[in-house]
C-alpha cells in the first residue's frame, strides 16, 4: 500500500500552487501532518533497535546507549546540510525557477556524499576517546566500539538520507518521506532479530547486527527516494561536469528571483565549491545549536546523577512524555520552513510570516493540551512508566514544572524552522545556544544554592524554554529575515 501511495499524489507545481496561493490553514496541515507522523517513525526507529538489542543483556544496551551520545552529533551535522537544502530549494520553487532547485537539490546530495566520507574517517578514528571520557565498563566500551564501527562504515546511508528528505520538504512534499521513512521501519522491524540472533541461516551478528540493520534498511529508503526523486525530475545529475546544462543566473527586473533576493552563480566541475559554501552557512548554526544541545543534555544527565537513579529514571520518562508535544513541533517546523521559503522565493513575504504564525497557532492547541495534562494529571502520566515511588515523586515534579513551558517550547521549534526556511539561521543560534548552555549552572544554583534539590535542574530545563520562546518570537516579529538573500 505504501508502494503504491508512492507512485501517487500532486504534482510540484500544484503543492507549489497550495503553497503560495492556496488555502494557507489547509497548506499548513498538508504539511505538518506527514511531517509529524515521519517523527513518530523516526522515534520508531530506535525503539525497534533498543527493544531487540536489549535482549542481548544490559551491556549491550547500555553500549547502544552511550554510543547514541556520537550518533546525535552526527544528527547535528546532518543539520548543516538539510537545513541549507531546503531553504535554497525552497526559495527557488516559490519563485518557479525549478531547474535551479532540481540543480541545488543535486548538489545537495553530492555535498552530503563528501560530507560523509569525512565524517566516516573521524568516526572510526575517535571513537574508542569518546568512551574513553564517559569511563565505560570494558565490555560496554567493547560493544559500543562494534556497534559504531558498522554504523560509521554505513554513515552514507544515514546522511544521505536526511539530505534526501530535504529536498522533498523543499518541493512541499512531506508524504513521500514519511512513506519513505515506514518502509524502512517496517524493513528494519523485520531484518533485526534475523541479524542479531542469527535467525534461519542468517550468521548471529548481536550488537552489530542491529548497527548492520539499521544501515541496510536505512540504504533500501534511500535507494527509493532517490529513484523517485529522479522520475519525478526533482534532482538533476551531473557526472564528471556532465550530464545537466547548468542554469544561469536570473535576469531582469521583473524576475521572481530577483525581486526575492536570490541568485544562483556557479562555477565548473562536479563540485560546486561556491554552492557547498553558500549551503554550509545556511545550515552551520542550526547544526553548531544541535551539537551543543546534545552536549548540555549529557552534562544535565550528569547533575540529575547526583540526586540518585530514580531521578535520573524521572528525567528519561519526562523526555518521554515530552516527546509527543516536542515531535509535533518539530513537525509544525517543518511545514513553516517549507510555507516561508517558497513564499519568499514567490515575492509574498506577508503570507510567508502569516504561514509561520498559522504553524505556531495549530501546534500551540497541541502543546497547551500536552501542558494541561501534564499539570493535571502527572503521577498517572509517570506511573505508566514506572510506579517507584521516588521515581513518582520525582517524575510528577518535573512534569508539573515542565507543563508551564510547553508553549514556549513550541514558539521556539516552530519559529526556528521559520528562519530555516527563510535561511536566516544565525538568531535561532542566538537565543537557542547560551540559554541552553545557561542550563548548567542554572541547575546548580537552583538545585544547591536555593536549596531545591533535583527540582532545580526541571526549573532550569523550563524557565529557559519560556525565555527562549519569548525571545525567539520577538526577533521573528522584527521581520528582517523577509529580506534576507541566499
Amino acid at each position: 500500500m505504501a508502494a503504491q501511495a508512492l507512485s501517487e499524489g500532486e504534482t510540484m507545481e500544484e503543492k507549489r500552487d497550495l503553497i503560495v496561493g492556496g488555502n494557507l490553514r489547509r497548506a499548513v496541515l498538508a504539511l505538518a501532518g506527514p511531517a509529524v507522523g515521519s517523527m513518530l517513525l523516526q522515534a520508531m526507529f530506535n525503539i525497534v533497535d533498543m527493544i531487540w538489542v536489549g535482549r542481548l543483556g544490559p551491556s549491550a544496551l547500555a553500549a547502544m546507549s552511550t554510543g547514541g551520545f556520537l550518533i546525535w552529533s552526527v544528527f547535528a551535522i546532518t543539520h548543516m546540510i538539510s537545513v541549507g537544502i531546503n531553504s535554497m530549494t525552497a526559495r527557488y520553487v516559490g519563485a518557479e525557477l525549478y531547474a535551479e532547485a532540481r540543480y541545488v537539490a543535486g548538489e545537495g546530495l553530492i555535498l552530503g556524499l563528501v560530507i560523509s566520507a569525512i565524517v566516516m574517517v573521524l568516526g572510526l578514528a575517535g571513537s574508542g576517546s569518546v568512551f574513553a571520557i564517559m569511563e565505560t565498563a570494558p565490555d560496554v566500551t567493547a560493544l559500543g566500539l562494534e556497534y559504531l564501527r558498522v554504523i560509521f562504515v554505513g554513515i552514507p546511508t544515514i546522511i544521505l538520507f536526511f539530505a534526501m528528505n530535504a529536498v522533498y520538504r523543499g518541493y512541499g512534499d512531506t508524504r513521500t518521506p514519511m512513506l519513505i521513512l515506514l518502509i524502512s521501519v517496517a524493513s528494519n522491524l523485520a531484518l533485526d532479530p534475523f541479524l542479531i540472533f542469527g535467525w534461519g541461516r542468517f550468521p548471529r551478528l548481536g550488537i552489530e547486527g542491529a548497527a548492520l540493520a539499521t544501515v541496510v534498511c536505512r540504504g533500501f529508503g534511500l535507494l527509493i527516494g532517490i529513484a523517485l526523486l529522479l522520475r519525478r525530475r526533482m534532482i538533476s545529475v551531473r557526472l564528471m561536469g556532465r550530464g545537466t546544462t547548468r542554469p544561469k543566473e536570473p535576469t531582469g527586473r521583473s524576475d521572481p528571483a530577483r525581486e526575492a533576493g536570490i541568485a544562483l552563480r556557479l562555477k565548473g566541475g562536479l563540485l560546486d565549491f561556491g554552492l557547498f559554501r553558500r549551503m554550509m552557512e545556511i545550515g552551520a548554526p542550526t547544526s553548531i545549536s544541535g551539537f551543543l544541545f546534545c552536549v548540555v543534555y549529557v552534562l544535565l544527565t550528569r547533575v540529575t546523577t547526583d540526586f540518585g537513579t530514580e531521578s535520573v529514571a524521572a528525567l528519561g520518562i519526562g523526555h518521554k512524555a515530552e516527546s509527543v508535544s516536542f515531535m509535533s513541533a518539530v513537525g509544525f517546523s517543518i511545514a513553516a520552513a517549507t510555507i516561508v521559503g517558497q513564499n519568499l522565493g514567490a515575492g509574498r513575504p506577508e503570507r510567508a510570516a502569516k504561514g509561520a504564525w498559522t504553524s505556531l497557532l495549530y501546534l500551540s492547541v497541541i502543546t497547551l493540551s500536552c501542558g494541561l495534562l501534564f499539570a493535571l494529571i502527572p503521577e498517572r502520566i509517570v506511573a505508566l512508566f514506572n510506579k517507584n515511588s521516588l521515581v513518582m515523586q520525582a517524575g510528577t515534579g518535573y512534569l508539573l514544572i515542565l507543563s508551564i513551558s510547553q508553549v514556549f517550547m513550541g514558539a521556539e521549534v516552530v519559529l526556528d524552522g521559520a528562519f530555516s526556511g527563510a535561511g536566516d539561521t544565525v538568531p535561532p543560534m542566538v537565543v537557542s545556544t547560551p540559554l541552553s548552555l545557561a542550563r548548567i549552572p542554572a541547575a546548580y544554583w537552583f538545585a544547591y544554592g536555593m536549596g531545591m534539590g533535583v527540582n532545580g535542574v526541571w526549573w532550569s530545563i523550563s524557565l529557559t524554554s519560556i525565555l527562549k520562546g519569548v525571545l525567539i518570537a520577538l526577533w521573528f516579529l522584527r521581520g528582517r529575515w523577509k529580506s534576507k538573500i541566499i
